[in-house]
């Protein structure tokens, strides 16, 4: 409690708030499950780190993706996808995190038209993320996995069957959609 009262203070004063402090309050908050308090440090934390950094920036891939997770936990899904999809369709100029960055934006931006039923542009995007993952990670990177995990998913729950079976699962305790 007096971490957060103290990041509350240090970011009360727009002019002495910087993006660290405005991130670590706002995470504190999300921690909390204070959702609706966290909501304006990462509004305040996105347009400061695009002013001070561009649009392109890891740290903006950041916001956008924590903005994205916060407005889902919110019930915002028009939003939630807004900032995963402009975090996925960045074209970053810097090389590996912003990268890493941008496949976790398309696999959550791809969570959410699953949840919303729009399950040819789910797969899509499961796809993108996951040859994005086997190219920069490696097949046997817990990420990749979890990619294929999920696009199997997906996959079943179109009812692709076939299809799905491509994607061997290696989580043998997790059970996936079957035929009914």
């Amino acid at each position: 409690r007096e971490s957060l009262d103290g990041y509350r203070e240090a970011v009360a004063d727009e002019s002495g708030a910087n993006f660290t402090s405005l991130m670590s309050t706002g995470g504190l908050l999300l921690g909390m499950k204070k959702y609706e308090e966290a909501e304006p440090y990462y509004r305040k934390a996105l347009t400061r780190v695009r002013r001070e950094f561009g649009n392109d920036h890891p740290q903006t891939l950041r916001v956008l993706n924590v903005l994205g997770v916060l407005m889902g936990h919110l019930g915002k899904e028009d939003e939630a996808s807004r900032y995963f999809r402009e975090a996925a369709e960045s074209r970053p100029r810097f090389e590996g995190l912003v990268n890493d960055r941008a496949l976790i934006a398309m696999r959550n931006l791809g969570v959410v038209e699953d949840e919303n039923q729009n399950f040819a542009k789910a797969e899509e995007l499961f796809q993108r993320a996951l040859r994005g993952s086997r190219r920069t990670r490696g097949d046997d990177h817990a990420d990749t996995i979890d990619l294929v995990y999920t696009l199997a998913c997906c996959l079943r729950r179109q009812e692709k069957w076939a299809e799905a079976e491509r994607y061997p699962v290696s989580y043998t305790h997790l059970t996936l959609p079957t035929k009914r």
